[in-house]
């Protein structure tokens, strides 16, 4: 609203400038004249917008279509930047500047709960869009992967079903021949000292250090990649880190998409049917949000 009004500036001060105030009494036209923007109204309406113009982007993005936690942690740093700013286009701009940067500082580093805090930067890690943005604030970088590693050692440790990766067997014709004579001369050389064969690699566990390992190397290749492109493709080869993904980043950042289904709920059961029971009104949502949840399900292995 403010962008279009200044988009019209001229509009509105031709409507004070050159407007007839014949038929008016002097208390009503000094009345109208008061009303007319100066130049530092102007000024002030300017700096609003320019400042607030960055919190404004931030409400439309997570309040769109299930945001995750790792884009609630480029926002809020995007907000931080956007109030460290040093240099100022007028006055006003530092004074508002000034008045935002106790605003976050209070609700984005008091207000927030640490352990909220804390998930935004392990899922940031764990997604590929935003695991490059973390990496510009070292300390949150390595806390968020000190907390991965303990989730990964913390998971072996308490048994938790780690699927196990699969190789691929895919090879050229050129080196099938020579693979094959090397199988028969190791297969003839066990069976004459008697050797059990060892289990195939496939069957082997990833250890937590290889498995971080591989996943920084395929992070660094795919960084522009989809976060659900990203995991459905590589969740065999990152079996922990490909379950720690969908604990951090299941949870949405806001209530705006839950909200809306429960405006799209009242409004599906409305006065006109209001003998509808809640099995039918269940199955009209998720009929609703068909392709949602089939989008979640093509995530799962």
């Amino acid at each position: 609203m403010v962008n279009r009004l200044i988009k019209r500036r001229g509009m509105v001060d031709a409507m004070f400038t050159k407007r007839d105030w014949k038929g008016l009494t002097a208390t009503q036209e000094m009345k109208i004249r008061s009303l007319a923007f100066n130049y530092d109204d102007w000024e002030l309406l300017d700096a609003l917008r320019d400042c607030l113009d960055p919190f404004d982007r931030v409400t439309t993005i997570l309040s769109g279509d299930y945001p995750t936690q790792s884009m609630s942690y480029y926002a809020v740093q995007t907000l931080k930047d956007s109030v460290q700013q040093t240099f100022h286009l007028s006055h006003y701009h530092a004074m508002i500047t000034t008045s935002l940067k106790y605003q976050c500082e209070y609700y984005l580093d008091s207000f927030l709960p640490p352990a909220q805090k804390l998930g935004m930067k392990v899922a940031a890690f764990l997604d590929p869009l935003f695991h490059g943005d973390l990496i510009l604030n070292k300390d949150d970088y390595e806390t968020a992967k000190r907390v991965v590693l303990d989730n990964m050692q913390r998971m072996d440790s308490t048994g938790s079903n780690i699927p196990v990766t699969s190789s691929s067997n895919k090879s050229n014709s050129s080196s099938t021949s020579t693979s094959d004579r090397m199988l028969v001369f190791k297969s003839s050389l066990m069976n004459i000292t008697n050797k059990k064969a060892p289990p195939p690699l496939s069957l082997h566990p990833v250890t937590v250090d290889l498995e971080m390992a591989t996943f920084l190397n395929l992070i660094r290749d795919n960084e522009m990649i989809n976060f659900q492109t990203f995991w459905k493709s590589n969740y065999r080869n990152l079996p922990r880190l490909s379950q720690l993904a969908r604990r951090y980043n299941v949870v949405p950042a806001t209530s705006v998409y839950l909200e809306q289904t429960f405006s799209v709920a009242g409004a599906v059961k409305n006065i006109r049917r209001a003998s509808l029971s809640s099995l039918s009104l269940r199955s009209l949502m998720i009929l609703k949000k068909k392709n949602k949840i089939e989008k979640l399900r093509s995530f799962l292995p």
